[in-house]
């Protein structure tokens, strides 16, 4: 009997393993089979069919207990569910009983006891051993909050190893419900006052996840007092309130407020906030909250009571806390208005001078949002505070925003240029947050690309004003494109406005904020399409009309479409963007007509399910055409038009038969098919004026000229042996380069873009080729090639852009810097005698930037080298955490690397194996190291999921968004082979305990995989 179920039921194996086993003992277990069949299925059977033919009495009466127990009764609970039930829980656990229900409930339209059902496997999951089926949230299912929460007093009183919460509630009735359900997490209760009437403990539960009031008062207003313990000394899961070394800091989105204190924790619930905080000031010398001081005073015992007041409503989610040791950098701003605004940040002691780029950038920001977006700040004061162990980039709270160290603190001596622009566009991205977010947030966490892709185009066009477009524009779409494209076709992708999730925390992800950003910018320049200058109106609008609610996109489309009625138009078409999941492809062809002088471009669009395969409806996107002559002459200017059905025809006069530029600046988030020639491309790079296209171009004609040469190498294969001997065999496939280096018309930035040669992963995307090994031995042998060839050129450049003497974070120093290590890229490939030079570079740089980029350098050029500058840059950098970041991530990205060299990582001294910095720079980079992680042996693929295992105990968000969502993302594009061994560890993660996202997602992609 244990045979059969193993072999019928057992989850863990693969069809490959079933199979065999199955052959082996088929002549005896069939014949047991046969003989057990009744006994083993007439029992489940019967138990089904009791639990579909339950009536909702009963299933709400079941479920209602469940969800009420406490964890001192759940052992008594259980006995009695068997005797209340014995017709569909008796010889069953409550695990297979929510299972069998799930579907039933789920399908149905009884929201009641949809809400009931989630609340009680939540509960039971919580208090079991057992886990049952992760049970995804639907939009259809949502509904407005039973009652509001308008105000709310906060008091903190922090003891040695523990913290008392007083929390006090003004509610609102907004139903009829006699019970009020509130949230909350991990808290000891001591007492409930209602009404100023302290309540009996039997008319109130306190469960795992909530505190249920029993037959509350049915008065309009109640007033609600919850005196409870918490303990964020001994949280390690980085969301609530939890101790950073020798701070305690806080983390709510989406659902940590309930870890902190008993609320309605969901983002349309909006309240007033004051906090107090309790504390011994010398222990804590700051404690911050949202919002403006309002009083601080000693107390008898000789601690200090301070009052924050934030005026604004806000979710629960924006809520803020910190405490402790810092040093604090203070400047001023003064509004449009003439508003004076107090700027403190506040740092880890001794890293005081790795804050003022901050505070530079939070200016510019600040300049910004009220010179193009019409937007000031609001409270006197505004709080940024950097935490070493912080999960995301940073959190918004309103009025004290809180960063992750590495995205606040740079300066010269510590951080690249990347890190320096990548600090100016998380500042811009919180800060624009207070109006995109706070004073205007989202009903629901299904559209949290309403607060979260609106407020980062808002930080794009910060960092393209602030460093230039040339510099911002490509790398954005090169991120939307190696990362979000991918994961648009896998089993994580979703439409922006999202239909189901098992957590929250799942949808934060490449759809949410790279596609929801490119989306909001075609929107943008949909609106300005049609009324120059109308979205910065439509926006105004928005905030203007929906201040201090939570609101949803209809109520952005609504304010866009009052704007766009004056010219007619409106957003019936474009809202498809929003609910249509995929990448639309254009395909364009051109008919020249000699005679007539006259260039004809058929437009097509398609956009089928990435699921399903069935074409969805066509979107509107904005288009542009440029015609060039093959000397360069445009013979056709730029031509703005919209693509709004499935085939658009386009007809421009031109001379001769031209060459095109399509969707100048990258008007939308699409892949344009069109069948440019190598001397096409070559004429866009030379003669556009658009930075993107010239990118694109570049691009473009690299993977034409990889893809031309793999083919002649398959051809014939000693043309590769040559190659490899250091003889020029594609010449012609590679003039463009040297063009463009000669060119005395294209920028520093320009050239060292063009350099820069696909990844592996846009490659296989390009090809549709997923052999990440044998690319990356072609894309090597290119890169060879072209150094050969361009060298001289190459050491030209580098004679005519020396490095800077003085560093400088500004956009034309950061030009040099990137050609100049593009270059030396290149050359250290072919040329021995640059190995001293970039050794010498290492030792004696004067910033950062210089200083890593010789040190990865470094790592391509021989044991002995490599050996020196690990060991010498660990000895210098160890301790500092920031900067050890680097030297884990460039290890573990290396061309090179294998398991083994990641365990030694983690053996380090230095190396902290729950700070999230140092988990994503060794597993994040080594899944991005595609070459390494897609190694034959599958031994990455083990690695990985036993990390997934390990970590996914104590921090689960980021096990799933930043682990497991990028390993899994080429499951289907892996060969056969592959598949086997990633699908063999995917395995180990169908089982209780593993984060029910994670779950959730690797379900479904292994049942994708045994179906098809």
């Amino acid at each position: 009997m244990n045979v059969i179920w193993e072999l019928f039921y057992q989850r863990r194996s693969t069809k490959v393993e079933v199979y065999h086993r199955f052959i082996k003992k088929s002549k005896w277990v069939i014949f047991c089979f046969l003989l057990l069949k009744k006994s083993l299925f007439s029992q489940t059977f019967d138990a089904s069919a009791a639990i579909v033919g339950a009536n909702r009495t009963e299933l709400e009466s079941f479920l209602n207990i469940v969800a009420a127990a406490e964890a001192q009764e759940w052992s008594l609970v259980m006995r009695n569910l068997n005797d209340k039930f014995p017709h569909f829980v008796e010889e069953s656990s409550v695990k297979n009983t929510l299972n069998r229900i799930k579907a039933k409930i789920l399908e149905g339209h009884d929201l009641s006891l949809i809400r009931l059902f989630n609340r009680a496997v939540r509960n039971h999951d919580t208090l079991s051993s057992e886990k049952a089926e992760p049970v995804a949230s639907y939009y259809k299912h949502y509904e407005p909050p039973a009652f509001l929460i308008p105000d709310i007093h906060l008091t903190f009183d922090v003891k040695k190893n523990h913290l008392f919460v007083t929390t006090h509630l003004t509610v609102q009735r907004n139903s009829q419900e006699v019970s009020l359900i509130l949230d909350g997490k991990e808290h000891q209760v001591h007492s409930v006052f209602v009404n100023g009437k302290l309540i009996p403990k039997e008319q109130y539960k306190v469960t795992s996840h909530e505190l249920i009031l029993l037959n509350i008062p049915m008065d309009k207003m109640l007033e609600v007092i919850i005196n409870s313990e918490i303990d964020p000394f001994g949280n390690d899961t980085l969301e609530g309130m939890y101790r950073c070394g020798q701070w305690l800091t806080t983390q709510c989105e989406s659902e940590g407020a309930r870890r902190i204190f008993f609320t309605l924790d969901r983002p349309d619930v909006l309240s007033c906030m004051t906090t107090t905080i309790i504390a011994d000031k010398e222990q804590y010398p700051y404690r911050l909250s949202n919002g403006n001081l309002v009083n601080e005073e000693i107390l008898e015992d000789g601690r200090t009571a301070i009052t924050w007041h934030d005026p604004f409503p806000k979710a629960s989610y924006l809520f803020a806390c910190v405490l402790g040791q810092f040093s604090q950098l203070t400047s001023q701003f003064t509004t449009k208005s003439g508003k004076e605004v107090e700027l403190q940040i506040y740092v880890e002691p001794g890293k005081e001078a790795r804050a003022e780029y901050a505070l530079f950038a939070l200016k510019k920001a600040m300049e910004f949002d009220e010179v193009l977006f019409d937007r000031e700040y609001d409270l006197s004061c505004l709080k940024m505070v950097g935490i070493p162990n912080f999960n995301s980039g940073a959190m918004e709270n309103k009025g004290l925003m809180i960063f992750n160290d590495i995205r606040l603190l740079v300066d010269s001596h510590s951080g690249t240029d990347k890190s320096h622009r990548d600090v100016a566009h998380v500042v811009g991205h919180e800060y624009f947050h207070n109006w995109s977010g706070n004073r205007v947030t989202v009903r629901n966490w299904f559209e949290i690309a309403l607060k979260e892709a609106f407020t980062d185009l808002r930080a794009m066009l910060f960092s393209e004003w602030l460093f230039g477009a040339e510099f911002i524009r490509p790398k954005a779409i090169l991120a939307l494109r190696e990362n979000q494209f991918p994961e648009e076709t896998s089993e994580k992708g979703h439409p922006i406005i999202v239909e189901s999730y098992v957590d929250a925390h799942s949808i934060y992800d490449g759809t949410t904020y790279t596609k929801g950003r490119e989306v909001f910018r075609t929107l943008k320049n949909y609106i300005d399409m049609f009324i120059p200058g109308g979205f910065r109106e439509v926006q105004n609008l928005y905030f203007s009309r929906y201040d201090g609610q939570a609101v949803t996109f209809r109520e952005l489309l609504s304010s866009a479409n009052d704007v766009l009625k004056r010219s007619g138009r409106d957003l019936a078409l474009f809202e498809r963007w929003f609910h249509q999941p995929g990448t639309p492809r254009i395909y364009s062809t051109i008919e020249y007509d000699e005679n007539e002088k006259l260039a004809t471009f058929i437009v097509k669009q398609s956009c089928p399910h990435p699921r399903t395969g069935q074409e969805q409806q066509p979107f509107q996107i904005p288009f542009s055409v440029e015609l060039f002559g093959r000397n360069g002459n445009i013979l056709h200017s730029k031509m703005d038009c919209l693509l709004e059905s499935e085939t658009t025809i386009l007809k421009l006069s031109s001379a001769e038969k031209p060459t095109p530029v399509f969707m100048h600046g990258y008007s939308a988030p699409v892949i344009l098919h069109y069948d440019y020639t190598l001397e096409d491309l070559a004429c866009i790079v030379k003669y556009t004026d658009d930075a993107f296209c010239r990118w694109e171009a570049a691009q473009s004609y690299s993977i034409l000229a990889v893809k031309e040469m793999k083919a002649r190498i398959d051809a014939n294969p000693d043309l590769e042996l040559k190659a490899h001997r250091g003889k020029s065999m594609f010449t012609d496939l590679h003039q463009m380069y040297i063009q463009a280096l000669q060119s005395s018309q294209l920028s520093p930035l320009a050239k060292a873009q063009i350099l820069e040669i696909p990844s592996i992963r846009v490659l296989s995307q390009a090809l549709n080729d997923y052999n990440f090994e044998r690319l990356h031995q072609i894309r090597i042998l290119f890169i060879k090639q072209l150094a050969l060839l361009c060298k001289h050129s190459l050491e030209n450049l580098l004679r005519e852009y020396p490095s800077p003497l003085v560093y400088e974070p500004h956009s034309y120093q950061m030009q040099i810097r990137e050609l100049r290590y593009a270059i030396l890229n290149l050359l250290v490939l072919v040329d021995k005698d640059y190995h001293e030079q970039i050794l010498d570079q290492y030792q004696t740089a004067t910033n950062f930037d210089d200083y890593v980029s010789a040190f990865n350098l470094c790592l391509k050029m021989g044991e002995s080298c490599r050996e020196f500058v690990v060991s010498d840059f660990y000895n210098k950098w160890n301790e500092d955490k920031a900067i050890f970041n680097f030297w884990l991530s460039s290890q573990a990205c290396s061309f090179d690397c294998t398991v083994d060299d990641l365990r030694r990582l983690e053996s380090v001294e230095g190396y902290d194996a729950k700070n999230p910095n140092h988990i994503r720079s060794v597993l994040k980079a080594f899944i991005a190291n595609l070459k390494c992680y897609h190694h034959s042996s599958g031994d990455g693929y083990r690695y990985i999921v036993d990390r997934i295992l390990e970590i996914g105990k104590f921090n689960p968000l980021l096990a799933h968004n930043y682990i497991t969502v990028p390993a899994f993302l080429d499951f289907e594009n892996l060969s056969a082979e592959l598949q086997v061994l990633m699908a063999k560890e995917m395995e180990r993660l169908r089982v209780d305990g593993v984060p029910p996202q994670t779950r959730d997602l690797v379900e479904r992609i292994l049942e994708r995989y045994h179906r098809e």
